[in-house]
Formats: structure tokens, C-alpha cells, sequence
């Protein structure tokens, strides 16, 4: 049985004791937790550099992606690639660009006309009976062939009609049987060569003289102006002529056709063909040939004629230039900007 004495003692030493460890715990528990928010520090640092670096290395990917496309968008929507086999199986002709003379043309529109020494209205010279027709209209005679013969009232002899000059019969009234009388009998034309009426309002007097070139376009014939006439029976024109040959009659007397009047004439440093050009992205271009590569080439225009144009600024001469088919290229071109854009 333990004394009081005893009991108290040991109060004495068990107290002191175990109010010391509780002391040396709350002493210890802030230290604890400054060395854990030591440690976390650095972590969270480090957690946020990395971040940091793998956004700046994202963003400069995709700003060198973005250039890189920026780059082959622009080049892709100038120029595209076409191999030589292709261009030829798709009809893809090119020239040289070189100097030569470029003209200011009047555009007006003429009337063909056969010269009156060239028709001729060939009647009797005495009144009588037709005895015989040896011709018919679509007949080409010869100057000096016998027409018909008429039996004269006056002689009661026979005389002979013959052509006066060489062509064709375009119209006939004689039959045998019938009367010869003061009307014509045959009209003989000779379409070998005809005339170029050329009508000038007085607006254009000043710009159109004799020794002028003019073009039929469609018939692809070149002649000069050898007359210009005043104007008659009341008509407010000046009448220009021109001679145009017609050996194998494919001109038609009457037939009225588009004529250009060259009033002026340049010579182009460069000229193109006017059908290699274009218009692309609102210029106007033509299609640069080089190494099987072709550039939509932005180009200067100046004077220009039925067939060429003046290149003041864009193309050098002998540069290699698309001349046929040149809307293909245009199309290429376009197809490969849309597929980039998309």
C-alpha cells in the first residue's frame, strides 16, 4: 500500500514531465510548418516556369506555322506548275515579247461595191429579132466572146453581140424569138476587184487621208485610201474609196463589213498578242513562261490594234508569254489560291 508521501512525490516528478513535452510540442509545431512552405516554394516555382515555357514554345509554333502558310498562300495565288506535256495536250502556245508597230484605228463600216467600169449593161445596137442566146446569168465569159445574134430591123441583116470586157453574166434578158429594144440585154460583171465605199461623217474629216491603211478584220484584207470625195445628192458624208483584190470572188458586192482606219501608228518597245491578256485579282496580267513555272505578270497597256497591244511596264522583251489558252492558267492559278485559303 502506497504512503501519501510516495503519492505526492510522484505528482511531483510525473507533472514537470509531462508539462515539458507538451511545452517542446508547441515550440516545435511552427518550425514544422515553415521547413513544409519552405519546401513547396520551389515546386511551385518550377511547376510555373515550365508552364510558362511550353506556352511561349506553343506560340512560336504556331506563329511559324501561321508565316509558313502566309508564305505558300502567297506564292501559290501568282504562279502554278504545269509540266510541258500537260500545256501541250491542253493547247497552252506561247511567244516571245519583242518591239514592233502597234496602230491607232478609226473602226467604221464599209460597203463593197463593184468600180463602174467593171459592170457593164450591154443592149442591141439596132432593134430586131433575137435569133439565137448563147449564154446564161452564172456564165463567165471573156472580152470579145459572142453573146447572141439579132437580125436588124433597119438591115434585115444579121449582127453579133460580144462582150465588151471579161466576167460574169449576173443578169440576162434575151431569148430568141424575142425583141431586141433599147433595154439591156445581158449585165456583165467583174468581180476580180471591188471597192471600198467608205463613209466619213464631217466629225472625222480631219482624221481620215488618202494613203491610209485599212483592215477588213474578217476577211483578214489590208488596202489604202486612194480617194476621198465630197459629199453628194444631199448626203452628209465624205466618201472615202479603197481598191480590195477579189480574185477568187469570195467578196460579195453590197456587202457591208466592219473596216479599221489606221490614223496613227506607234512603235512599241514590247507588244504582246492581245489574246494573252488577262485580268486577274482586278489587274490586268499576262502569263510569264519560265522553267515550267507560270506567273500571273501585272502589266502596263498602251496603244493596241485588231491584233497587238503596247506593254509600257511589266514584261522585258523576249520574255516567254502565254498567247493561246491563256484563261487555263488563269483558272490553275485560281483553283490553287482557293485551296490554300480553305
Amino acid at each position: 500500500m502506497n504512503s501519501p508521501i510516495m503519492h505526492t512525490a510522484a505528482k511531483r516528478v510525473v507533472g514537470p514531465a509531462v508539462g515539458l513535452k507538451k511545452h517542446i510540442t508547441l515550440i516545435t509545431r511552427p518550425y514544422t510548418l515553415t521547413i513544409c512552405l519552405m519546401l513547396c516554394v520551389p515546386l511551385v516555382v518550377n511547376a510555373s516556369a515550365d508552364h510558362n515555357h511550353d506556352s511561349e514554345h506553343s506560340h512560336e509554333l504556331e506563329n511559324e506555322h501561321e508565316h509558313e502558310h502566309e508564305h505558300e498562300h502567297d506564292d501559290s495565288t501568282e504562279t502554278t506548275e504545269i509540266s510541258t506535256s500537260m500545256a501541250k495536250a491542253n493547247g497552252i502556245n506561247t511567244a516571245h515579247a519583242s518591239s514592233g508597230p502597234v496602230s491607232t484605228s478609226l473602226p467604221t463600216y464599209v460597203t463593197l461595191v463593184i468600180p463602174p467600169q467593171q459592170e457593164v449593161k450591154l443592149s442591141g445596137r439596132f432593134p430586131g429579132l433575137i435569133t439565137d442566146v448563147q449564154v446564161a446569168p452564172g456564165d463567165a465569159v471573156t472580152k470579145g466572146q459572142l453573146l447572141a445574134g439579132i437580125e436588124s430591123n433597119i438591115s434585115l441583116s444579121r449582127y453579133e453581140v460580144r462582150s465588151p470586157i471579161s466576167g460574169v453574166i449576173s443578169d440576162s434578158h434575151a431569148a430568141a424569138g424575142n425583141v431586141a429594144t433599147s433595154d439591156p440585154l445581158f449585165v456583165i460583171v467583174d468581180l476580180s476587184e471591188l471597192w471600198l465605199e467608205i463613209p466619213v461623217p464631217p466629225s472625222q474629216r480631219t482624221q481620215v487621208a488618202v494613203g491610209q491603211q485599212v483592215t477588213l478584220p474578217a476577211h483578214e484584207i489590208s488596202t489604202q485610201i486612194e480617194s476621198i470625195a465630197p459629199p453628194a445628192h444631199g448626203r452628209p458624208f465624205w466618201r472615202a474609196r479603197a481598191r480590195v483584190p477579189n480574185p477568187h470572188g469570195d467578196l460579195t458586192p453590197g456587202e457591208v463589213a466592219l473596216a479599221l482606219i489606221t490614223t496613227a501608228e506607234t512603235v512599241a518597245q514590247v507588244r504582246v498578242e492581245n489574246r494573252a491578256l488577262q485580268t486577274h485579282e482586278g489587274n490586268t496580267v499576262v502569263f510569264v513562261h519560265h522553267d515550267g513555272e507560270y506567273e500571273a505578270r501585272p502589266v502596263t497597256t498602251g496603244a493596241s490594234d485588231e491584233k497587238f497591244t503596247e506593254i509600257t511596264a511589266g514584261l522585258n522583251p523576249g520574255e516567254e508569254y502565254v498567247t493561246d489558252n491563256s484563261y487555263m492558267i488563269k483558272a490553275d492559278i485560281g483553283k490553287s489560291g482557293a485551296a490554300h485559303q480553305h
